[in-house]
């Protein structure tokens, strides 16, 4: 959605997550123009539009493939302008028909069914003992696991954004492995958080990757985060072209043994949106070496679910899930939903404002996302959060009652009465039961225990 200002400027390139889609929509009181591409092979283009007191220009253009110098003659791709009657939706399902039949992405149907079930996202930094201490039995009493995605962040060894590529979880004192075993044991889905593009300077593997570093194609400069001399070696990493062969490699088995081990659910790849036009590699761009790498993790991993950071037609193609920007925009638009929401879930960002120090800007930031059906995220620090008089609370008795949630409520009626004591009564003794609601507190045996929880819970 472009700014209405009088006078406003800006560039939009693609595919980026700030213009997702080969398409503009001018709409007008009746109807409008739209303007769109039919090309499939991810060419980088950029959109320009000025506006100056009461008229606009908006100009369309085609980047030739890096690198510039080599670059004798170009064609660019064919650009395509129709009139249409109605509003938005009327090109925007045009285009969306398109893009399915010209893409084949995946829709969610195709994906596990839990998928479809996630209404709340818990962002969990893990170097918290908090599991320990019984964060996750708290939680499973405010809101549905079933439905519930943790997202957990610090969950390596080496800490956060550190030492990448190294994948090995914290095995001492907050034990990655006990943290999945407990969650799935309530539940709840559990997602790790990966950078699919990062290669730590100080890592050894640094060395050999170097040359697959991607670079900004008119400066030359490499493309990184923190990459200046004010941080410490340790802090800084390059963003690696997942158009390397070796560098897909190595990502899908650090990523695939993680799996394998603890059977996560799904992973966060950050960094996934991120385009550049660089020369290929092994006959790839960076587009289409991102494409391979996100099918060369759903080949290993048969069942487990993508997410990622941003959105565009890129990433779309295996990403279920798609991190919203920390900064909601400031005229959102549902269009993207729009495009979108038949294949991809989309959800809060890690760095909204924290509800119990900024509640105002949280609600704030949660209203604009709820343009694009995003999935709440509640940033939880630690089990303090869960303090009754505390505004995480308080969102997530809210959450747990859009869920029909009310803990206790075995029969599923959205009340905890003498009802649903009658199927735990007849359940006592059964391990594993067929009915996992029966076994309330999930210690894998139905008893007097779970009893008398729900006794405790009748209204």
């Amino acid at each position: 959605m472009i700014s209405n200002d009088r006078n406003f400027s800006d560039t939009y390139y693609y595919p980026d997550s700030k213009w997702e889609a080969q398409l503009a929509i001018l709409q007008g009181q009746r109807g409008g123009v739209f303007v769109r591409s039919d090309d499939t092979q991810y060419q980088f283009k950029r959109l320009e539009y000025v506006s100056e007191g009461e008229s606009f220009t908006v100009n369309f253009g085609q980047h030739p493939p890096a690198p510039f110098e080599a670059v004798k003659q170009f064609t660019t791709e064919t650009w395509r302008l129709n009139a249409y009657e109605g509003d938005w939706q009327v090109p925007a399902l045009h285009y969306r028909r398109w893009m399915h039949e010209a893409f084949g992405p995946a829709d969610r149907s195709q994906m596990p069914a839990w998928i479809n079930d996630i209404e709340l996202v818990i962002g969990c930094p893990f170097y918290h003992s908090d599991m320990e201490a019984g964060i996750l039995e708290k939680l499973s009493q405010l809101v549905d696991p079933e439905k519930t995605l943790l997202y957990v962040i610090d969950w390596r060894e080496s800490g956060w954004a550190l030492n990448y590529p190294d994948y090995t979880p914290v095995t001492s004192f907050a034990n990655f492995g006990y943290f999945v075993k407990e969650a799935h044991r309530y539940g709840f889905r559990v997602m790790p958080h990966v950078n699919v593009v990062a290669v730590s300077l100080s890592h050894p593997l640094y060395a050999e990757f170097e040359k697959y570093q991607m670079y900004d194609p008119r400066t030359g400069e490499k493309i990184g985060s923190r990459l200046s001399d004010e941080f410490p070696l340790h802090r800084r990493y390059a963003w690696i072209n997942p158009a390397s062969s070796a560098f897909r490699k190595l990502l899908v088995d650090r990523v695939r043994s993680v799996w394998e081990t603890y059977r996560v659910d799904a992973f966060h790849l950050d960094i996934s949106h991120f385009m550049v036009n660089n020369p290929p590699i092994d006959g790839l761009t960076v587009p289409e070496g991102s494409i391979l790498l996100h099918q060369e993790l759903r080949e290993a991993m048969p069942g487990i679910v993508l997410g990622g950071e941003g959105l565009h037609e890129v990433t779309f193609l295996y990403e279920s899930l798609a991190r919203l920007p920390a900064k909601a925009r400031e005229h959102p638009h549902a269009i993207s939903s729009f495009l979108f929401s038949p294949y991809v879930l989309r959800y809060g960002h890690l760095g909204v404002p924290h509800p119990n120090r900024q509640p105002g800007k949280s609600e704030e930031n949660q209203e604009k996302y709820k343009v694009w059906n995003a999935r709440l995220l509640i940033m939880l620090v630690g089990i303090s959060d869960l303090d009754p008089d505390l505004e995480i609370h308080r969102l997530l008795q809210l959450a747990g009652e859009r869920q029909n949630y009310k803990f206790g409520d075995v029969n599923g009626d959205g009340v905890v009465n003498i009802l649903d004591l009658t199927p735990v009564a007849q359940h006592i003794g059964i391990q594993k039961p067929d009915n996992p609601k029966v076994d309330v507190n999930k210690d894998g045996v139905v008893n007097i225990l779970d009893l008398t929880i729900v006794a405790q819970q009748i209204d």
